[in-house]
């Protein structure tokens, strides 16, 4: 995952089939002061998946009413191929149980189109990149410590090794 909230450019990809909702996304992020982005545009959700075969973005606009898909499969189709992206939900249903379940499943945010303005849309991608940043680091380190538990944990001053009761034994008695 790129750093894209230091560099301040930041690439979208914006799976959404209504053209009036690409052209008001377009609009509002044009508007927004102290940003700069790129938006693709995908109206089905095979030619997204396609362009994130293709490009890197650093955060995804996802509508879950697509003419090829629909619901929790859009966006977990869309998580599966890209992991470590942050994806925004953007949608037209304000149903508070369907964005509390999608946050739950990784979503980084769940928008209702018409409640969405320049400042909430950029707090929003911005907040949704970090985030997922801070998830990969902790997903990285949780991996380190599966790897690490695995090891024997010897004493660095008495070179003594603890076993499973946490008692301490010299290497040869241990060994035996």
């Amino acid at each position: 995952l790129r750093c894209a909230v230091e560099t301040n450019h930041i690439s979208i990809l914006h799976i959404e089939d209504n053209w009036a909702d690409v052209v008001l996304v377009q609009e509002i992020l044009a508007e927004a002061k102290e940003f700069s982005g790129t938006v693709l545009h995908a109206g089905l959700l095979a030619l997204g998946l396609e362009k994130l075969n293709a490009e890197a973005v650093d955060i995804i606009l996802l509508d879950l009413s697509l003419p090829d898909s629909s619901g929790k499969s859009t966006f977990r189709a869309v998580k599966e191929r890209a992991r470590d992206t942050p994806v925004i939900i953007m949608t037209g249903l304000n149903d508070e149980q369907t964005a509390i379940n999608a946050v739950r499943e990784g979503a980084q945010d769940y928008l209702v189109k018409s409640q969405v303005d320049a400042n909430l849309l950029v707090r929003s991608i911005r907040y949704a990149i970090e985030r997922e940043k801070l998830s990969s680091e902790l997903r990285q380190a949780m991996a380190r410590i599966k790897t690490l538990s695995g090891l024997l944990p010897i004493c660095a001053a008495c070179k003594k090794i603890r076993d499973d009761q946490g008692f301490w034994h010299q290497v040869e008695e241990y060994v035996r």
